[in-house]
């Protein structure tokens, strides 16, 4: 038998005391070493956030001339959320003063909005109001000057000619339906100033609208009235998108996408942070993708109407549904055919109906106006006086070609 492979019988064995002592000593070593490690990236990370502290102190200071602010303009600042949310940007924690903060000035800005934003019950009388028997929306007053006008959805009042509206404080008042825009989903309120309390009159205020070009996807928002199809609703979220084009009779409009949750029910108004009105959530405008979730009509496209429905006046009136013809639908469709409007449906016993448009036909202008978008009606129609005629060039598709007609409308009251 070879002696190598009895080679662990003639190692020497170690002294076990000797060896204890050495391994002892190593590992005092290496834990002196790891101390002296960790207390040198401690001095670093003490002097790079000694730096941090003294620029975010510099940052969200105060300094004396900022102090000197008039009371107005303090209050102002300190309904400004963008040093805020420019923590969460730079990576800055959110402290629960933080939130505090940001809930409780969202809270301000919805309890500001009470003084315009109404409840409107449908109610025949005032106790089967209370009594829970008919449906309650929600309202914004648009005009206080004589009559208080205030535009709710039509869905819920177009059968209903008297209501009940709630205003800021508590009081009811009767009101009445006087105006409608079936297109736009909408309903004017009249309630007679005369049976107004002063005191509920000098609390109520009139909504501002908020310019367009301050709208964008992103922005927070509060959703204001019944979003959830109950009373006194408040809720909070984001703006998710403001591109969808929703043709409707005789124009355009745009609806607003948010990332807030609802049911079929819904109602109320899109309010910005600066209190001002973006949108009239809309239940009947919206596409099959937007189910569940608050949209809205946005309030620039319901300027005109609103316009009208405080005037006491009415839209001009031809009664097209319509879609725009792109270049990827004459790609699609026929290379032949001309930019407009291609009418889907001429609305029975409206001025176009009546005058002969059809199907199929393509608008291309109105008043020697081109007219390529079904917005571009809209524009034209809402300069045009009522019961007044005007000229609506169509091209026709024949047998080879396009023809052109002319049409002489007088366009109704609508």
């Amino acid at each position: 038998m070879d002696d190598k492979d009895y080679k662990f019988i003639h190692e020497q064995g170690y002294d076990e005391s000797n060896y204890n002592y050495k391994k002892l000593h190593r590992i005092i070593l290496i834990m002196m070493s790891i101390c002296v490690v960790i207390e040198l990236a401690a001095m670093v990370v003490l002097i790079h956030f000694s730096s941090n502290i003294k620029d975010f102190a510099n940052k969200y200071a105060i300094d004396e001339e900022e102090s000197e602010s008039t009371p107005e303009e303090f209050y102002m600042e300190s309904r400004d959320f963008d040093s805020i949310i420019a923590r969460a940007v730079q990576g800055k924690a959110f402290s629960m003063d933080d939130y505090k903060e940001m809930y409780g000035q969202l809270k301000e800005i919805a309890q500001d909005s009470e003084r315009y934003i109404v409840t409107v019950c449908t109610g025949v009388d005032n106790q089967s109001w209370h009594e829970g028997q008919n449906i309650v929306t929600s309202g914004m007053i648009v005009s206080k000057s004589s009559d208080i006008v205030i535009i709710t959805d039509l869905a819920s009042t177009i059968t209903h000619g008297m209501v009940y509206v709630t205003f800021f404080g508590g009081k009811s008042y009767k009101g009445k339906v006087t105006d409608t825009d079936e297109a736009l989903g909408i309903a004017a309120v009249r309630v007679n100033r005369e049976d107004m309390d002063q005191a509920v009159y000098d609390d109520i205020e009139t909504a501002e609208f908020a310019d367009e070009s301050e709208v964008a996807s992103g922005e927070s928002i509060i959703v204001m009235g019944n979003p959830y199809g109950k009373d006194s609703y408040v809720a909070f979220g984001n703006i998710t998108s403001t591109s969808n084009n929703i043709n409707i009779v005789d124009g355009s409009c745009h609806l607003l996408t948010t990332d807030i949750n609802t049911t079929e029910n819904m109602n109320g108004f899109i309010i910005n942070l600066d209190g001002e009105v973006i949108g009239i959530v809309n239940n009947t405008l919206k596409q099959q993708s937007m189910e569940g979730i608050v949209s809205a009509l946005v309030i620039w496209d319901a300027d005109t109407a609103i316009e009208c429905m405080v005037k006491g006046t009415k839209k001009a009136y031809l009664g097209i549904k319509g879609e725009d013809i792109t270049d990827e639908v004459i790609q699609i469709a026929d290379e032949d055919m001309p930019y407009g409007v291609y009418v889907k449906d001429a609305v029975p016993d409206s001025p176009a109906y009546n005058a002969g448009i059809l199907s199929g036909d393509i608008i291309v202008g109105i008043n020697n106006k081109k007219v390529k978008t079904m917005y571009d009606i809209m524009s034209v129609l809402a300069k045009c006086e009522s019961n007044k005629e005007i000229i609506v060039d169509v091209m026709r598709r024949g047998r080879e070609e396009y023809k052109s007609i002319e049409y002489r409308i007088n366009i109704s009251l609508y």
